[in-house]
């Protein structure tokens, strides 16, 4: 077991930019964004070392990640996902979930480009999103997560 150090999940954007909670994962929007819809996926749990996130946990992993690609393959056109566990400023078990698309996609007022596609994603290449704009897609995403239902 790990020593787990107490953090602030504020520092992911909690609870501004809670796109869905789980019973062991939560779901956010990531600032900044690298391709539209970028997201954090955040284990609950107070580990630090992946190998330590519960059985129970590992379970619920496979639920949140199916909620999440079809939530957005249903409403975007995404090409596929790319998932990263860096976790080299933040030590808590996390994901950074970068949806992939292969030609610009227009939200609102605003198009956005996959600059690296079809390479690995680059996250140096942030997109310009105001904050506005921000907790506009965070609201809509929170709509369409909300109407996946398990075994759908």
């Amino acid at each position: 077991m790990s020593v787990f150090i107490p953090y602030d999940r504020s520092s992911f954007g909690y609870p501004d930019m809670v796109i869905r909670e789980f019973s062991h994962w939560v779901v956010l929007l990531r600032k900044p964004q690298i391709t539209f819809g970028s997201l954090i996926l955040l284990c609950k749990e107070d580990v630090v070392y992946y190998s330590d996130v519960s059985e129970d946990a590992m379970i619920n992993f496979r639920s949140v990640i199916r909620c999440l690609e079809k939530s957005f393959i249903g409403a975007y056109p995404v090409k596929l996902f790319n998932y990263l566990m860096l976790r080299m400023v933040d030590p808590e078990v996390h994901f950074h979930v970068f949806p992939r698309y292969d030609s610009p996609l227009r939200y609102s007022t605003t198009t956005f480009k996959d600059v690296a596609w079809p390479k690995p994603i680059d996250l140096s290449l942030t997109l310009n999103v105001s904050d506005c704009t921000l907790i506009d897609i965070c609201q809509h995403l929170r709509s369409i997560f909300s109407n996946y239902i398990e075994g759908k």
